[in-house]
């Protein structure tokens, strides 16, 4: 019986198409910078799921495009032309956040060197040298401050020259893979599981007819708005009057109140007070949130029960930045991750295998035959090309490490691995932040095989690339998995966003570099947050842990196990990706504005219908909206300043 031939045809964007603008570059090239120094400045700012700067950006150029977008069509953005300045500003925004390490780790090895901690010795040495400078008079400059001019001075340009073109490269590269890898999933997400991308909620009503009209004319909204805009405005008086404010309004921390063990080794537990959060939670699945929650306190039941068992607990952070120990959290979130990538990658095998080509002659399933439609061709053939592309690039800076090749690569892989886990996290679920404290697959091979066997030289090479294990809040990947979703809204989902994305790249890293020397120049920089002393520590665990490494493969069997738990019984509100979420550092902000919003969106939708659940979505996102308008003008007034103020943030 001859087999019936079955021919995989990609979803199909909507015929009418929307276009961007040239205009968009020219304000992306005058606000991405201004972004970045925002975040050089300002940091709490961009540390949300849903950065402070390209939301104030966009929202105040609806306003300004409304009379133009009512009247004047033919000079007026659309929003086409909102969707995509708005990607191009989170990504850009995400970059210049906690990506912003490269300059202080470019130098504090040696401006900090001392006989004491021996920097140049016993660290400086193993650092590729297009990472470091040891230029000593820009050094002072930057580390010190007060020299604001002095950075365009010719010596000084060409010091930080080489580290800035090598870091700038790297990342460059790392979120190019990344857009590639985007591009391959866009139908996949956007038009096949069709994931409801929670936090691009916002930008879609921002962007809307390119001057917001389902919100400047919404009552609710502005009623949203005002409320907190006075919220954050008595506070932010309240604290620019005092010099100071206690942080008890954020959340009262019941951990105060548990003093005996083992109970109190569950360590920082805040009912946190955040508007803005309970109003971004309101776009969370319930079930999602639920999950969450529970996650999140069987997170505190792991701790409780290894301390109850002997065990030396850290009530915090549970062993997160240092050495592992029990519960092994951080190596829970790793295994978590990486099955939750090849959950993701075995659910998409056919559309790959369909997308990459297999057989040959009359069984080929090459992207010749499967791309029919004329949108998503471009597309797709431009990711394949670009993961070529970047991969050889990749393989040329990990080369110029001057270490083991095929390790590194690998290692960055898994990174790359991670982000996609994590930016389908972000469509899934849309939490407020996404921390993923000190997770990384730095710590899990320094696990299973030791620092004596990776050398010296593999695992400061880790520890230098921060942006693999330090913190994940801002991570550009996430930020460009919902600029997608936007710009697919706008029905402009085509060629001109690519290009203004790897625009939007390519000027966000270089914007980063120089933000962060500008800031230091004027106000002096610290030294990085603790990179020496835990290189120093990963390389002193000279043998294996196989305990905390078994820990990982438990992490990543765990989640397998909840895939098919929640396949198998859906009305469970134990969603794997929501376990990969909790057990690590960061939803600790935002586990109780989940509950609360959850159960008031499970009451709102029972008793009043959808569209009482919609007449709402207002009011959240004037909250929402307002709190960062507002909480925006008290940051500038600090990188005016330099005066301390209120920040409406988690920090």
């Amino acid at each position: 019986m001859a087999r019936a031939k079955v021919e995989v045809i990609l979803p199909t964007i909507e015929e009418e198409r929307g276009q961007i603008s040239w205009r968009v570059s020219l304000l992306a090239l005058a606000l991405i910078p201004i972004s970045a120094y925002w975040m050089a400045r300002r940091g709490q700012d961009g540390i949300m799921s849903l950065g402070v700067p390209p939301v104030v950006f966009v929202f105040l150029l609806a306003l300004f495009n409304f009379p133009f977008a009512r009247w004047l069509k033919r000079f007026a953005l659309t929003q086409a032309d909102l969707a995509a300045l708005w990607a191009m500003l989170a990504v850009a925004a995400g970059i210049a956040c906690e990506w912003g390490e490269a300059p202080g780790l470019t130098g504090f090895l040696v401006w900090f060197d001392n006989p004491a901690n021996r920097y140049r010795e016993l660290i400086l040495p193993y650092v590729p040298s297009w990472m470091v400078h040891d230029y000593k008079d820009a050094l002072e400059a930057f580390f010190g401050g007060r020299r604001p001019y002095d950075l365009y001075r010719p010596d000084h340009l060409m010091a930080w020259l080489f580290p800035f073109l090598g870091w700038s490269g790297l990342i460059i590269t790392l979120v190019f893979l990344m857009l590639c890898l985007l591009l391959l999933l866009a139908p996949r997400w956007l038009e096949q599981e069709r994931l409801s991308y929670p936090i691009a909620t916002v930008p879609i009503y921002l962007s809307h007819d390119g001057w917001a009209s389902k919100l400047l004319s919404n009552w609710r909204f502005w009623f949203g708005f005002f409320i907190a805009a006075i919220y954050d405005t008595v506070y932010g008086l309240v604290f620019w009057w005092r010099g100071q404010i206690s942080q008890a309004w954020k959340g009262i921390d019941i951990s105060q109140f548990i003093i005996n063990r083992p109970w109190n080794v569950i360590g920082w537990t805040p009912i946190p007070l955040l508007p803005f959060m309970i109003a971004l939670s309101y776009f969370i699945p319930a079930d999602m949130a639920f999950s969450g929650v529970f996650f999140f306190w069987f997170r505190k039941f792991q701790q409780i029960v290894a301390s109850a068992l002997g065990h030396d607990v850290v009530p915090l952070w549970g062993g997160m930045a240092g050495a592992a120990r029990v519960p092994y959290l951080t190596e829970q979130s790793v295994g978590a991750m990486v099955a939750l990538f090849c959950v993701y990658l075995w659910h998409t095998r056919s559309y790959l295998v369909n997308l990459m080509g297999r057989g040959t002659g009359d069984e080929g399933r090459g992207i010749g035959t499967n791309l029919k439609n004329k949108q998503w061709r471009p597309l797709l053939k431009f990711g394949l090309f670009g993961l070529i592309v970047g991969f050889i690039s990749l393989f040329a800076f990990v080369w110029s490490m001057k270490s083991n090749t095929a390790f590194l690569l690998l290692y960055l892989i898994v990174f790359l691995a991670i982000s996609t886990a994590i930016a389908k996290i972000r469509a899934q679920i849309g939490p407020p932040i996404h921390e993923f404290a000190f997770m990384g697959a730095n710590r899990w091979f320094i696990d299973l095989l030791g620092a004596e066997r990776l050398g010296d030289r593999v695992v400061t090479i880790m520890g230098y690339l921060y942006f693999t294990h330090r913190i994940w809040r801002s991570h550009p990947m996430p930020q460009m998995a919902d600029g997608f979703k936007v710009v697919h809204e706008a029905k402009a989902l085509d060629m001109r966003f690519v290009a203004a994305m790897i625009f939007a790249i390519v000027l966000g890293a270089m914007a980063m570099y120089w933000a962060r020397l500008q800031a230091g120049y004027i106000w002096g920089s610290g030294a990085p947050w603790g990179y020496a002393g835990w290189i120093m520590e990963w390389r002193n665990m000279k043998e294996p842990n196989y305990t905390a490494a078994a820990f990982g493969v438990g992490g990543a069997l765990f989640t397998l196990l909840l895939v098919w738990l929640h396949n198998r019984f859906p009305f469970l509100s134990l969603h794997p990706a929501a376990y990969a979420l909790a057990m690590n550092f960061g939803i600790d902000y935002c586990w109780f504005p989940m509950l609360i919003a959850g159960l008031a969106k499970t009451a709102i939708v029972r008793y009043g219908g959808q569209r009482t659940y919609h007449a709402l979505v207002p009011f959240a996102l004037g909250i929402i909206v307002g709190e960062y308008v507002t909480g925006s003008v008290w940051s500038w007034i600090w990188i005016v300043t330099g005066k301390p103020t209120y920040s409406f943030s988690i920090n």
